[in-house]
């Protein structure tokens, strides 16, 4: 996986939709469904991109930390 992956639009909910949904809602109670929804897509998308970057982050644990144990060696000098 790569940062680029992240980002590819084809994993997400479509946001737009959700938005359409609210501004064209007649009454309050489909405003508060069309809200649910679009707020529903919205963590749905957080929680996606959170696990991505979470594995993203493990795959380069090995790297990050021998970056890390680079810099804590030149710190000490």
């Amino acid at each position: 996986m790569s940062i680029e992956n992240l980002f590819k639009k084809e994993h997400y909910f479509k946001i737009g939709e959700a938005v359409e949904e609210v501004k064209h809602a007649n009454d309050g109670k489909e405003v508060a469904i069309a809200s649910s929804k679009l707020v529903g897509k919205a963590l749905g998308n957080t929680g996606i991109f959170a696990g991505k970057l979470t594995v993203l982050a493990v795959k380069n644990l090995p790297k990050i930390m021998e970056e890390v144990q680079k810099q804590q060696a030149k710190s000490k000098r």
